[in-house]
This record gives C-alpha cells, structure tokens and sequence, in this order.
C-alpha cells in the first residue's frame, strides 16, 4: 500500500521503536513499464527509524508483527505506488480472459488512441496557471491555500 509509516496515527512511536536488524525492507524503485519486470532496482536495508519512515504502513506493521510472533528473521518488499488502478498490477492475460475486465483494456486503448500531448500540455498550464491564481492570496482573505488540482484531463492515459 501506498501509505507511508510516518503518515500512521502512531507514527512517532512506531519509527521511534523501528530499530530491527532481523526485519529487513526493500523498496522497489518505481517506474513506469508496460509489461512485466523481471529485474527490479533497490537494496535490501534493516528497519531503522530512517528506513521504516517512508516504507509502506501496512507492509511494516504486518511484518513486525509476523517478526515478533515467530521470532525468525523477515523481509519485507514494498513495490506500492499509490493512486494506481489495481488493473495496473493485474496480469494483462486475466483481463482479457474476463469480458467485464476486458472494457478495461478496450478504455485503454481508446485513450491512447485520442491521446494528444499538446492538448494535455495546454490544459496542464491552464490548470497551473489558475491554482498560482487561486493561492496568489488566500490568508489575506482568511482562507487556505487550495491544492493542486492536476488530475487535469482525464482523457489523459494512465502509466
């Protein structure tokens, strides 16, 4: 899961106890491929306070937890990248196979199809243009500053 340990409500305390030699994390390195990696970058580390920080939450937790419980060494692989669809991470063959996942596939390729780079590149500086807008001031007028809203065009295909 996307969702890194120093964002848990527990955060401070479980970094604090993050030191263990005996559960190991690897974080892969992410990028954008259209088929299936055999070969992966990253390094394996123990679980420090620094290292722990920014891996994944869930994966950290359960690993602790299965550590302590058997009392045997852990590793542990984080390849999340949050906000992807899980039809990333699903083997294109299972969804051709399924004709309700297939539409998926078919939505896919009709947005790369009707994909255009400068229109997308125009309606990300419209979208820019307006929030350096929107944030010019906003705690003079008692408000917050607004998020970026760069979901921008949603014809725009996923990576």
């Amino acid at each position: 899961m996307g969702f890194q340990l120093h964002r848990a409500s527990n955060a401070a305390e479980a970094i604090a106890g993050a030191d263990d030699p005996q559960l190991r994390l690897f974080t892969v390195s992410h990028g954008a491929e259209d088929e299936p990696q055999t070969d992966v970058g990253g390094q394996w580390r123990a679980s420090t306070s620094s290292t722990a920080s920014n891996f994944s939450a869930v994966a950290w937790f359960f690993g602790r937890d299965l550590r302590r419980a058997l009392k045997v060494p852990v590793g542990l692989m984080d390849s999340s990248v949050g906000g992807t669809p899980a039809e990333a991470w699903t083997p294109r063959e299972a969804l051709e196979k399924n004709p309700d996942l297939k539409k998926i596939l078919e939505r896919h390729a009709e947005a790369v199809r009707k994909y255009d780079p400068t229109k997308a590149k125009e309606e990300y500086d419209r979208a820019t243009k307006k929030h350096a807008e929107a944030v010019k001031n906003p705690k003079a007028e008692g408000k917050t500053s607004p998020t970026p809203s760069h979901s921008a065009d949603r014809s725009c295909p996923r990576q």
